[in-house]
Order: C-alpha cells, then sequence, then structure tokens
C-alpha cells in the first residue's frame, strides 16, 4: 500500500468518527467575531482539554488572544440556532482541521452538510450569499487588526485586501429598507451610527441581516457596491456590523479602482 493511500485510509476513518461526534468546540477571533482562520481553514476539537493542548503545543498559529465556544445539540447560541456545519458554509469555511486527544486531519466541510443546490432556481430567486467574501474579509481582517508586528505582514495584507475587493466588486449585499412617507410607496433605508457617525449597513447574506434587522419589520434591497455607494450619499458604508464590521469608505474604493 502507497504512503497516499494510507493517508486516504486514515482520512476516511477521522471521518467516520468526526460524522459521530456530537459536541464540538471551535475557536472565536476577537479580531473578526468570526471562527478563527489560519492557512485557509478553521479547527474544531472535541474537547476544552484538547484544544488547551493544540493551543500550547503550537505558538506559531496560535498567538492571538482568543476565545472558545462550545456547540452540540441542545447548544446552538453560539452558531445561532444553526447547525455547525452550515454556519461554517455560510463563512466559507469549506477546510476543517479535526483534533482529538490522539488524531488530528483536514476534512471537507461537504463532507458533512452537502452545499446548496440553486440550479433549479432563476437567478433572481437564488438567496443572497457570499461565503468567498466572508472567508476573505476574515483572513484580512484578522491580520490587520492584530497588533503584532512580523515579516512579511504588509504585503500578505495587501495581498489579501486586493483579493477581498475583486470580491466586493462583484458581490450582491442585502440593505434594510422599508416604507416610508404617508402614503407608504417611498422607501428609506437604515443606517448604522458608531461614534456619531452614520453608516450605510450592508450585509453579505441573511444570517447576518437577521441578526440587526427583524424581517416582518424590514426588507432586504439587492445591490451591488457602486449601487450601494449611490445610496449611501456622503456616509460611508459597514459590512456585516453585526460581525466583521468592515468599514468601507471612498477612499479605499478609490485605492483599490472600484470607483
Amino acid at each position: 500500500m502507497g504512503v497516499s493511500n494510507v493517508i486516504e485510509f486514515k482520512d476516511k476513518m477521522l471521518l467516520e468518527k468526526a460524522k459521530k461526534q456530537e459536541n464540538w468546540y471551535f475557536i472565536l477571533d476577537p479580531q473578526t467575531g468570526c471562527p478563527y482562520v489560519h492557512d485557509g481553514m478553521t479547527d474544531l476539537f472535541v474537547s476544552p482539554a484538547v484544544v488547551e493542548k493544540v493551543i500550547k503545543g503550537d505558538r506559531l498559529h496560535y498567538q492571538k488572544p482568543m476565545t472558545v465556544k462550545e456547540y452540540g445539540p441542545k447548544k446552538r447560541t453560539a452558531t445561532f440556532g444553526m447547525n455547525i456545519f452550515a454556519y461554517f458554509y455560510y463563512l466559507g469555511l469549506e477546510k476543517i482541521k479535526v483534533f482529538y486527544d490522539d488524531a488530528f486531519g483536514v476534512l471537507a466541510r461537504a463532507d458533512f452538510l452537502p452545499p446548496r443546490d440553486y440550479s433549479g432556481l432563476e437567478p433572481e430567486n437564488v438567496p443572497v450569499e457570499n461565503p468567498a467574501l466572508r472567508l476573505a474579509l476574515n483572513e484580512f481582517l484578522g491580520e490587520a487588526r492584530w497588533e503584532k508586528r512580523y515579516e512579511g505582514k504588509l504585503e500578505f495584507l495587501q495581498k489579501k485586501e486586493k483579493e477581498l475587493f475583486e470580491m466586493v466588486k462583484t458581490a450582491r449585499f442585502l440593505v434594510p429598507m422599508q416604507p416610508a412617507g404617508e402614503d407608504g410607496k417611498d422607501m428609506a433605508f437604515a443606517k448604522a451610527a458608531n461614534n456619531g457617525k452614520n453608516y450605510l449597513p450592508l450585509f453579505t447574506d441573511w444570517l447576518e441581516f437577521g441578526k440587526g434587522y427583524t424581517k416582518d419589520q424590514w426588507k432586504g434591497a439587492i445591490v451591488g457596491i457602486r449601487e450601494a455607494l449611490d445610496i449611501a450619499g456622503e456616509d460611508d458604508m459597514v459590512i456585516n456590523f453585526t460581525c466583521e464590521a468592515m468599514v468601507v469608505t471612498k477612499d479605499v474604493l478609490k485605492r483599490m479602482e472600484i470607483i
């Protein structure tokens, strides 16, 4: 049996074991409000003891302050009531490093829960989702907001920022709006305030939209970044103020050659 076959065999055993696992622990990155990402993947642990063991044994990947969150069939607060693998889908977390006390390996999220199939829907009926964009947000902001300096950090951030805004160019966002005026025929768009300044809130998906606005009171206008810019007027914009809270200014859009 070749080496590659041995590795594949071990991964299959780990996958079957992980599929039976009900309770998981993951690390929340305070820089982004999302599960911690490194090397394009996130981690799942079977116990707090395994979390502590891994962090102590790998100071290279786990230098930041981090918060451990618990997930289980009856404990879904950390995933906003969702199955953890459905939650990871929204965040673009398709590669998951699973840690047991005596084994670890990289598994595919789709092996636990297949991606949604929208092939039968007309384009205008496909729900607004931006998993790849959310992963890019997480990777970029996780490093940009971390105060640690290291060789190559600037180059890494420049590369990730460029990748991020290439996605922003073509992304569909949700902007909260509701009827306005005496006859209710006009539409008023929501504003998010911070430190006395107003922002146009943009959401990458209905999951984040629902954290800030109730659907029975607010509708979601589907817009591109240039349409959002027109709606914002003199205000700046903020993407997912309920989680990543990335402020997007006109200066940034000009620098990234979007406007």
